[in-house]
C-alpha cells in the first residue's frame, strides 16, 4: 500500500537541506552588499541638490534631507549644488559647513564653498538647509537673529562653531537667493 515510503522521507529531508542551503546563501549575500553599499544609498552631492530643488523658492522653510552617507573623501560644494539645483539658485548663493562636525579633525570645511570628509569609517548624517534672500538673513527680522527665529537648527546655539557671516551670500547687500546647508548628526 505504501510505495516507496523511505523515498518520500527523503525527498522532505532533501528540502529541508535546500531550504538551510538557501538561508545560508542569503545570509552571506546580504552581508556582502551591506559592505559594498545598499543599492540606491543616497549620495550627498545629490540630495544636497534635491532640498535646494525643493525648498528654494519657499523662503524660510527649513528642511532635512534623507539620510546620506559620507565615505573618506566625500565633498559636498555650492557649485554642484548650484548646478543640480535647475538655476534655481546660483553658485554664489549656496554655502556649505559641516554643520554639527565643525571644527572637528575629519570634516574640512574650505570658505563655506565645500564640505570633505576624511574619516576612514563611514559617517551616516543628513542635510539640512533653509533658504532666503541673503540680505534678510545677515538683517535679521526686527532685531532678531534671523536662524534663532526660522530655523533655530542652524542657530548659533545648537551650531556655536559656524558663523554664517562667513557665507558670501549672508549679506546685507546680497539681493538674491541664499541658501545655506549645514551637515547634522542623523537621528
Amino acid at each position: 500500500m505504501f510505495f516507496n515510503e523511505k523515498g518520500q522521507a527523503f525527498d522532505v529531508f532533501k528540502l529541508l537541506i535546500a531550504a538551510v542551503v538557501a538561508v545560508v546563501i542569503l545570509t552571506l549575500l546580504l552581508s556582502i552588499i551591506g559592505q559594498i553599499g545598499v543599492i540606491g544609498e543616497n549620495d550627498p552631492g545629490k540630495e544636497g541638490q534635491t532640498i535646494i530643488r525643493d525648498i528654494a523658492t519657499k523662503k524660510t522653510t527649513p528642511s532635512t534631507s534623507k539620510k546620506v552617507t559620507f565615505k573618506n573623501g566625500t565633498s559636498i560644494n555650492s557649485s554642484g549644488i548650484a548646478e543640480g539645483s535647475g538655476g534655481i539658485v546660483s553658485e554664489d548663493g549656496i554655502c556649505v559647513s559641516a554643520g554639527d562636525f565643525e571644527g572637528q579633525d575629519n570634516w574640512e570645511t574650505a570658505n563655506m564653498v565645500r564640505v570633505t570628509y576624511n574619516g576612514t569609517a563611514a559617517k551616516t548624517v543628513v542635510l539640512h538647509a533653509i533658504c532666503d534672500v541673503g540680505k534678510k538673513m545677515a538683517d535679521g527680522v526686527n532685531g532678531e537673529d534671523y536662524f534663532e527665529r526660522y530655523d533655530p537648527e542652524l542657530g548659533s546655539e545648537k551650531m556655536p562653531n559656524v558663523s554664517w557671516s562667513d557665507c558670501s551670500c549672508v549679506n546685507s547687500s546680497y539681493t538674491e537667493t541664499c541658501c545655506v546647508i549645514a551637515v547634522k548628526k542623523a537621528v
